[in-house]
């Protein structure tokens, strides 16, 4: 039998492209849409969406920040960026920049930092919701509740990433630093 695979990133963060060597998922590959002029076709064509990425101004300073696996130490991250302050000011940007917006999709550093965004937009007069792991609602139910635009924004922690679809998100805010292309890309 033959198998072919399809797949937006070709490549995993501990092991490297999953195709060419002798222990890769496959042997090959066929079509490849990641050149700049393939990407802006498939934007024209209407396959994806325009993006417009914007710079915060709200600044996270990593550099005492340790790596790990490749990206910073999540522990570290949560000690040092889930502060109320800095949630707030973050948030204030995204409602801010979010006004003429209707579907926000937001990644967190962890469950404590997604719900303590969650909390700050709700404040704010935002309606938003969790999902992560260990949610104790019923998982699909919110995500079927926020596609079917009960709430405005889903603050994500790494649940929302490989194969999560929804066309009507026209933004997205990543309040997580990281230094993996992996997460980049996903999100």
């Amino acid at each position: 039998p033959r198998y072919f695979g399809l797949t937006a990133t070709p490549f995993r963060l501990g092991s490297g492209l999953i195709y060419g060597e002798k222990d890769s998922i496959f042997n090959h590959l066929v079509y490849d849409l990641t050149s700049a002029g393939q990407f802006v076709k498939l934007i024209e064509d209407g396959y994806l969406s325009k993006l417009r990425t914007k710079a915060t101004a709200t600044k996270l300073d990593t550099r005492s920040i340790s790596i790990r696996g490749g990206d910073f130490d999540k522990k570290e991250m949560a000690d040092a960026f889930n502060i109320s302050a800095i949630t707030k000011e973050a948030c204030s940007e995204i409602v801010k920049l979010g006004t003429n917006y209707k579907k926000w999709l937001i990644f967190a550093i962890d469950i404590d930092h997604a719900e303590s965004i969650a909390e700050t937009l709700i404040s704010m007069g935002v309606s938003s919701m969790v999902v992560h792991s260990r949610m104790d609602m019923d998982r699909d139910f919110v995500i079927n509740a926020y596609k079917s635009g009960t709430f405005k924004a889903m603050v994500n922690v790494n649940v929302l990433t490989t194969g999560f679809d929804d066309p009507e998100i026209d933004l997205i805010a990543l309040l997580r630093p990281t230094q993996s292309p992996v997460i980049h890309v996903q999100t």
